[in-house]
């Protein structure tokens, strides 16, 4: 899958929390918070870059309509940048989300940001539900702050807030689970594919075994014919030398048909511990990306319901 490059997703976060007309000191502390967790290691290198890009882009409107258009421009110009490596970038879907938890931190979330953040779903994302999803996702989980904060300042007796608050915890926890499910709809690692051999092993030992074997056919029926016609023709007067010339016709048999079969045998079984070998490593290979990006979703949905319900 395609990734938006880490700096252009930061300059894309810096441009959502401008789109409303101002940022302010603890949307910039927010915006650096982010930088640190997608780029710890670069981030403060190429900071101001960022800043001050947006800032004159921005600065070039004269009116709220006109500001919007020119942040779309920029958005849309930053996050056309696209790359394979999943180290390198983040997935479209997980910064939707993220995008959408930085728009609801401060329990506002204005038709501005809501305007920016739709256009931002539909050229990224291919499926039209998933923005819908995720708004319902983060909306339900305020709703239900709300009651708990209601019950935490109502007057109730502990044995009948305790069964709501039970409730109440129980539907955050499948929010939370529906959210980080959602976004890893979209990161999951499709299966590797695996080299299936286009005959299986017996039938490749078989294949090599008949070439090896076919060319020598008429040479072992001839060498035998010879054989008995020195036994039945010498019998009788000497025994252990027709033995002998037996044995010796046998040799070349089995330099040329039982020595090539077993190294053909053994070749088969090779390359088909080889193909099971590489399969296996791609296998492990998926598993351990999937496990990564299974990470950065449930992450993300933890900073944005921990955020919101003080859990760690």
């Amino acid at each position: 899958m395609k990734y938006i490059k880490t700096r252009d997703a930061l300059q894309a976060f810096y441009y959502l929390i401008a789109v409303d007309g101002s940022v302010r000191d603890d949307e910039r502390a927010l915006f650096d918070h982010i930088g640190d967790n997608l780029d710890a290691k670069h981030f403060h290198d190429y900071r101001k870059e960022i800043i001050d890009s947006c800032d004159e882009r921005i600065n070039q409107c004269h009116d709220s309509d006109d500001r919007y258009d020119v942040i779309v421009e920029g958005v849309d110009a930053v996050l056309s940048h696209r790359t394979d490596k999943r180290a390198a970038g983040i997935a479209p879907r997980l910064l939707l989300w993220n995008m959408l938890s930085v728009a609801f931190a401060d329990g506002e979330y204005d038709a501005v940001e809501s305007r920016l953040i739709r256009h931002i779903a539909r050229t990224m994302i291919a499926d039209r539900s998933i923005y819908p999803e995720m708004e319902h996702l983060m909306r339900a989980a305020y709703d239900v702050r709300g009651e708990l904060d209601w019950i935490s300042n109502s007057e109730l007796p502990y044995s009948e807030v305790r069964p709501m608050v039970d409730q109440l915890e129980e539907r955050v926890n499948v929010l939370q689970n529906a959210a980080v499910l959602l976004i890893e709809d979209e990161t999951a690692a499709p299966a590797p594919e695996v080299m299936v051999p286009e005959k299986d092993v017996f039938d490749q030992t078989k294949d090599a075994v008949d070439s090896v074997v076919a060319p020598v056919v008429d040479q072992v029926q001839q060498g035998a014919q010879g054989a008995a016609d020195a036994v039945k023709h010498t019998f009788d007067n000497n025994v252990a030398p027709v033995l002998n010339q037996v044995g010796d016709a046998l040799k070349p048999v089995n330099d040329a048909v039982l020595k090539p079969v077993g190294n053909a045998a053994n070749e088969v079984a090779k390359r088909a511990g080889d193909a099971a070998n590489e399969a296996a490593k791609r296998a492990g290979d998926a598993a351990n990306e999937a496990a990564k990006r299974a990470g950065d979703a449930a992450n993300a949905v933890q900073g944005f319901f921990g955020g919101l319900f003080g859990r760690k």
